[in-house]
């Protein structure tokens, strides 16, 4: 958990400096505080102490490249997350649910493709099987374990891709990183986890953060209503300016 929430912030500020950079996007007072302090909250949910405690057998010297690497793949998430949206804004020139749709479907299948390679290529293809049935719930659990996990995802990439059509990079990302400082609610609903007051306190952190963000976006959407009726009711020009 305390991984995962560590890179949950790290990927929200590598995604702010690429909506910067690629997006052309503006940061006001408000969604500055609300990356900052989202990217704050995550962290939080796993440096309780409940979640220092690991049994982890990688030796010492590795924890240097894995910290790198995990750092590395953020940065790629997100710019694969701004690389969306300009797709969306530069070469689509819509955010319609097909576009959507058809931007996940090529994605996922050179994943799929490149997922696939690996697998035959390392020799890992040769221990499913003993993967399968040293499952202590059983084969059919594992198989529905894959495919529901498998189904979750596409679902989630499907909202994601959604949100960015839509909205942006950025508030994808924002949604994401809030989502993870939830996450003890749903471990102490179903998996029976201590709620402390250092997860509380990351909770209502994120909420603020994301507050914070909606109420910019409400505020974009009324300056917006004011600009568009005064443009509509300018007198429209003809090529030669009549």
């Amino acid at each position: 958990m305390s991984t995962y929430s560590l890179i949950c912030a790290i990927q929200l500020s590598f995604n702010a400096v690429f909506s910067y950079l690629l997006n052309k996007h503006k940061f006001t007072a408000l969604v500055l505080n609300s990356v900052v302090v989202i990217s704050f909250s995550a962290p939080l949910v796993g440096v309780g102490h409940a979640s220092d405690g690991t049994n982890s057998s990688v030796p010492q010297g590795k924890f240097l490249a894995g910290f790198l690497l995990a750092l590395s793949a953020s940065a790629v998430f997100s710019l694969v997350l701004s690389l969306t949206q300009l797709t969306f804004d530069k070469v689509l020139r819509s955010g319609t649910f097909h576009d959507a749709v058809k931007m996940q479907f090529w994605s996922n299948t050179a994943a799929a493709c490149v997922s696939v390679a690996g697998l035959f290529i390392s020799g890992e293809w040769s221990t499913l099987a003993g993967e399968m049935q040293g499952y202590k719930k059983g084969k059919v659990s594992y198989a529905m374990n894959l495919a529901w996990t498998a189904i979750s995802w596409q679902l989630t990439m499907t909202g994601m891709m959604g949100l960015v059509a839509a909205v942006s990079s950025l508030f994808t990302n924002v949604i994401s990183t809030a989502g993870m400082a939830l996450s003890p609610v749903i471990a102490v609903i179903f998996l029976r986890d201590r709620m402390d007051g250092t997860k509380v306190l990351a909770m209502l952190i994120a909420v603020w953060g994301f507050l914070s963000y909606v109420y910019q976006s409400y505020l974009d959407g009324v300056k917006l209503k004011k600009i568009l009726p005064s443009c509509e009711s300018r007198p429209q020009t003809t090529a030669r300016g009549t």
